[in-house]
């Protein structure tokens, strides 16, 4: 069995092709070359400038008849969306890098050829292995892609390029999980400060949901609770009966058991919310307790680190007694400006954030009503909370770049953890740490503006 490291897959293509096998190796080259540009796409759209960025983003649309995202799109859709909206020529423009090798590419031959192996299980010749892998090793190394958080393997089933046979994947997660994790004294502390900030505007969304539901008592599932304490503050009125808060993460939920002030009203259950199964645990958890379906499902700032946010934001709708609602806040590093921005120290941060490994996804704000749409919900409302340095002392200041942009390095923390030889990312990380001690600095002087925009929404089920 293959681990999961970009290398191992590469050696297992060379070698297997060195021992005369050419299907299965070519397979594994289409499957890493798909993620690869999914992976592009994702980490690098950000990036464009805003009308390069008009433009593929409504190439998208077009392609996707705005009911699905390019994370939905077939292996041929994606080769359509590059080509129709420019999107390499502004990806070379934006990174100021070269396509070199990848103009000699014949990309829609890749697709016929994935299309070959993948849906007709047909064999590959000797030729086709080596033109597949000569062209993955070009793609990965003109686009600097040394790792993929998740590389889909032969024996993945993978989406059609017939929209007839494409409905029965899709309960298959197609996104990657980010790597967060809310552990550690630094982490747990930036969340109170986020929490904090954050509770008048959980207060205005959850009364929304109050008003349309129109009950005294209401039941609520909490998805993504971290080490409960905010879950415990926002849900403390005798009003909220029932509370069952869940994170993926066992270290935190172990944590809020032990806090738990209240064992009568609120339950902590560890659960993946991307498991295939998670429908049927949360039911028979509340089951067990007794517990009546929730008529609000609570999420802040979690649906972003989901490999699909919108098969979670269905099973909620499923989940969801009637009526009910489900709450959802956001955040979108779109949104952000700061003035001045000596040497675009924020902007190279938040660039390389979007690329960092394992990263989640830091545009999600500006999806959340089209997630919401597609996993069924119809009556959507869409709120928003501003947060700027204008009135704020320079403590206020420090807590606020705590919230948005200490935790940036994480990611590249933990790929040095993993990989202590990667020189790649030891410079990446130092030039990030740099950048961050410059952009504290500047947050802490008065004549520095800086805002940004929360996103909530409450999605109604009548």
């Amino acid at each position: 069995m293959l681990d999961n490291t970009l290398e191992s897959r590469i050696d297992y293509i060379r070698a297997q092709i060195k021992a005369g096998e050419f299907t299965a190796p070519a397979r594994e080259a289409t499957a890493i070359i798909e993620t690869a540009f999914r992976e592009l796409y994702r980490r690098s759209i950000g990036l464009l400038n805003g009308q390069d960025r008009l433009r593929v983003n409504k190439v998208e649309e077009q392609i996707g008849g705005g009911n699905k995202s390019f994370d939905e799109f077939t292996m041929g859709q994606l080769v359509g969306l590059f080509r129709n909206s420019n999107f390499l020529e502004a990806w070379s423009k934006a990174t100021n890098n070269e396509l070199r090798g990848i103009r000699m590419i014949n990309l829609d031959e890749v697709v016929r050829l994935r299309n070959q192996l993948v849906h007709s299980d047909g064999a590959a010749t000797h030729g086709e292995a080596e033109l597949l892998f000569q062209c993955l090793q070009a793609i990965l190394e003109t686009f600097g892609i040394l790792s993929l958080d998740r590389v889909t393997t032969e024996a993945d089933v993978l989406p059609s390029d017939n929209p007839s046979a494409a409905t029965k994947h899709e309960g298959r997660s197609r996104g990657t999980a980010s790597t967060y994790r809310p552990t550690g004294s630094r982490e747990s502390k930036r969340l109170a400060v986020q929490a904090q900030h954050a509770a008048q505007f959980d207060k205005h969304l959850l009364g929304q949901a109050r008003t349309h539901i129109g009950a005294e008592i209401f039941s609520v599932m909490d998805i993504g609770c971290a080490d409960g304490a905010m879950t415990i503050e926002r849900f403390a009125e005798t009003a909220y009966s029932h509370v069952l808060a869940v994170d993926r993460d066992a270290e935190s939920i172990d944590a809020a058991i032990r806090t738990n002030p209240d064992v009568d009203r609120f339950a902590f259950l560890n659960a993946d919310v991307d498991a295939l199964d998670f429908e049927e645990t949360v039911a028979d958890f509340l089951g067990q307790r007794g517990w009546n379906p929730p008529n609000i499902v609570f999420s802040a700032l979690t649906i972003h680190h989901l490999a699909n946010p919108i098969k979670l934001l269905r099973t909620c709708r499923y989940l969801l007694s009637s009526p009910g609602a489900i709450v959802l806040r956001g955040s979108d590093d779109g949104s952000k400006v700061a003035y001045p921005d000596e040497d675009d120290r924020m902007r190279r941060v938040i660039e390389a954030t979007l690329t960092s490994p394992g990263i989640s996804d830091r545009m999600n704000g500006r999806k959340i009503y089209h997630q919401l749409y597609r996993a069924g919900f119809r009556k959507i409302q869409m709120l928003y909370d501003i947060q700027d340095t204008s009135q704020l002392d320079q403590a206020e200041r420090r807590d606020l770049f705590v919230e948005s942009f200490s935790w940036r390095s994480n990611y590249l923390k933990r790929a040095v953890e993993q990989d202590p030889s990667s020189v790649l990312h030891m410079q990446q990380l130092r030039e990030m740490d740099e950048l961050l001690d410059e952009l504290e600095y500047d947050f802490e002087a008065d004549g520095f503006y800086y805002a940004e925009i929360g996103y909530g929404a409450v999605a109604l089920l009548s």
